[in-house]
């Protein structure tokens, strides 16, 4: 069963992979930041793990799914916030209704008030204004209303990239490509993904040296440093479909083994379309496969 076990400023994971510790209190040099992990006497403001455990309790009084997953993502983005002192400037991706957003809000809030926390969405949504309200200690923030994978923001403008898997992103190719675009180039991109296998794997595409943590089979969460990611994915391959009819009818006009080469050229096709997200363009696709198919299974 996954888990999310806080003690005294410490914070572990159990997923279906194994536990890993994500904070230690054991190791306080690596908290830079100016909230502490340990509890001093007579201290009244909260310790780091003081601040997750509200966040995590809201959650469940909201939505007790997902208090583990909102959770993890809380001490992600905390083991990331506790290496400055500094302000910083997160984008949260699809922000939806604002069940994230909140989290997001109060966590850079909390640590740095100059930091600053930008969530677009392609709709305005009032449950988000009405969510958003409640928080208790605001960053400086902003909401845009923009098109997923071409939201208009300055390019290099952030720390941290937070891809909100709960929205139903169309083209999860583009939306990957454009958060790339905006973020530093020593920035880090955050993925939460439920029940959305596409964007996961587009995510993967990108990075192949990345972290996951593993909630359920459909329901992970990944990160990575923009320094790894796959620079020859960013230019998708441009695959037009007139051409690969065009070969499909040669190949069957060529015989048999024309016939097989052309198979794997739209094997190799189909699946570079389904991960960039282009479903017209998979659909045309698959119809010239099952042409191909069949000449090869009559021949």
């Amino acid at each position: 069963m996954v888990s999310l076990n806080l003690n005294n400023g410490s914070v572990a994971f159990t997923g279906l992979e194994g536990t890993v510790v994500l904070l230690d209190s054991e190791k306080p040099l690596e908290n830079k930041s100016r909230v502490s992990m340990h509890r001093l006497a007579d201290q009244k403001h909260p310790i780091i793990s003081d601040i997750l455990l509200k966040l995590i309790q809201r959650q469940q009084e909201e939505e007790a799914d997902l208090a583990v997953p909102f959770g993890l993502l809380d001490a992600l983005l905390t083991v990331r916030l506790i290496r400055s002192s500094k302000p910083v400037r997160v984008l949260e991706y699809g922000s939806g209704q604002g069940e994230l957003s909140v989290h997001l809000a109060e966590l850079l809030g909390t640590f740095h008030e100059e930091s600053m926390l930008v969530c677009a969405h392609d709709t305005i949504e009032l449950e988000w204004m009405e969510r958003i309200s409640h928080v208790e200690h605001l960053p400086k923030l902003s909401f845009l209303a923009g098109d997923f994978g071409a939201l208009g923001l300055q390019s290099n403008s952030f720390h941290m990239v937070v891809l909100n898997g709960r929205t139903d992103f169309q083209n999860p190719y583009e939306v990957v490509a454009d958060a790339l675009r905006l973020v530093r180039k020593d920035g880090v991109i955050f993925c939460y993904t439920d029940d959305c296998p596409l964007l996961e794997s587009v995510f993967k595409l990108f990075f192949e040296l990345r972290e996951e943590f593993v909630l359920q089979p459909s329901q992970k969460i990944l990160l990575a440093d923009v320094e790894n990611v796959c620079w020859q994915a960013v230019e998708p391959p441009h695959i037009d479909v007139n051409e690969t009819g065009k070969l499909v009818k040669k190949s069957i006009r060529s015989g048999r083994k024309a016939a097989l080469s052309a198979m794997e050229v739209l094997k190799s096709n189909v699946d570079a379309v389904a991960r960039m997200g282009e479903a017209d363009k998979k659909i045309q696709l698959l119809e010239q496969k099952e042409k191909l198919l069949e000449y090869i299974t009559r021949s």
